[in-house]
């Protein structure tokens, strides 16, 4: 049983070694330094997300060691760090304005949550599970004494052995469950400690795409007790002319927006590797910007049903309006997911079909925000058969051009 365990310990360290090692080659030692070089544009495109799969991998064998020996511990250990893995990934997703006020928002708030890290999880968490199988299978048999011919030469009588006492079993456990408890804490620690440093400040604007002329909000967010200073390299871009400024915790000021600009806020005592505060406003300019839509039907009964297509508020200025509509020219090899036919699409009461190379203004005045009615003009052969109900239906898409009024 200490063979065992031991080899279980050597390969989660090796595991856990070699993943530290990439972390602070590809992403940088944050908890030492605030620079790296990135190792994945360097040609090794496996560095970004191996560390995550080494991650899981490696606390998976040593939480197996410290249980007993068993495949059912194996499959435990191996699924509740993939949980662990998986939970703090998906932490990512939180709003980085709203994880300031939360602890570990370094771990959470900047990360950048990607799929693939998960998926690098739960094939770490597979080898993990695949390893201790065949550790736990590769001890070596030993010959059975025979009943008949007695104890092997040269060996003592096999003596029973009795079951620990309920002090010794309650003992073992306790020291079992505080094992893993200062492994959960180093998997956190871990963690942490190969995140980004925590943000301490946040800077947001109600709109993306404002027509020149129009009212943005700009918002920004800092921790508690922490102040910063907000700039812009444009300040003549908005009116009233924006100078840099002092800012307390959080704060809004209502700017009206001539051109590009891009404001920064830095906040006093930030790490040089968190991620900067910026906020970006792009007008759309006089010859308007080209925008596409897509729509994926969805299959049921045997019948394809096309929900409307929502612009949402915030994107693109409410005053933008339609100008043309055009369907991309269909190509020989476009792929299954890409509806290649006729278009039909609704915009305020206007609509029109237009077939793939074509464009038409019968929409030209339209708002741009809001619900359109986006759909394939023709039949979709063979994507909604009863037999195969959950079949992806081809995307529809076209390409509007908006303009400001």
């Amino acid at each position: 049983m200490l063979r065992v365990r031991l080899r279980l310990l050597t390969a989660s360290l090796g595991a856990l070694a070699l993943g530290l090692g990439l972390y602070l080659v590809s992403r940088g030692p944050t908890l030492l330094s605030s620079a790296g070089p990135d190792l994945p544009s360097a040609g090794f495109p496996l560095a970004g997300n191996l560390p995550s799969a080494l991650h899981t991998y490696a606390f998976a064998l040593l939480g197996l060691a410290l249980l007993p020996l068993s495949r059912l511990s194996a499959a435990s250990s191996c699924l509740a760090w993939l949980a662990a893995s998986a939970l703090l990934e998906l932490a990512q997703l939180m709003p980085a304005g709203a994880a300031l006020t939360l602890p570990l928002a370094g771990a959470f708030a900047l990360g950048t949550f990607d799929p693939a890290d998960l998926l690098a999880s739960a094939v770490g968490a597979v080898a993990a599970f695949l390893t201790a199988y065949s550790v736990l299978n590769s001890g070596p048999s030993r010959p059975v004494p025979s009943a008949r011919r007695g104890p092997l030469p040269g060996r003592r009588p096999l003596r029973p052995t009795s079951a620990p006492g309920p002090a010794s079993a309650t003992c073992i456990a306790a020291v079992r469950l505080a094992a893993n408890s200062i492994l959960a804490g180093a998997f956190l620690f871990t963690t942490v400690a190969t995140s980004p440093p925590p943000p301490l400040g946040f800077l947001s604007t109600d709109l993306e795409h404002p027509c020149p002329g129009s009212k943005v909000t700009l918002s920004w967010t800092l921790a508690e007790g922490v102040g910063g200073m907000l700039s812009t390299s444009e300040p003549d871009a908005v009116e009233p002319r924006f100078e840099p400024r002092r800012v307390e915790e959080s704060g809004q000021a209502a700017l009206t927006v001539l051109a590009n600009v891009e404001f920064h806020l830095v906040a006093d005592g930030e790490s040089p590797a968190a991620r900067p505060a910026d906020a970006q406003l792009r007008v759309v300019p006089e010859q308007g910007i080209a925008w596409s839509l897509y729509n994926h039907g969805e299959c049921s009964g045997g019948a394809i049903e096309w929900d409307p297509v929502v612009v949402p508020v915030g994107v693109v200025d409410s005053h933008a309006v339609v100008d043309t509509v055009e369907v991309e020219p269909a190509e020989s090899d476009t792929e299954d997911n890409y509806y290649s036919g006729a278009v039909f699409v609704e915009r305020e009461g206007r609509q029109a079909t237009l077939d793939p190379g074509t464009s038409t203004d019968a929409l030209r005045g339209t708002q741009f925000v809001g619900a359109w009615e986006l759909r394939a003009a023709e039949p979709v052969e063979n994507q909604c058969a009863i037999a195969r109900p959950y079949r992806t239906v081809p995307a529809v898409s076209i390409r509007v051009r908006i303009t400001c009024p």
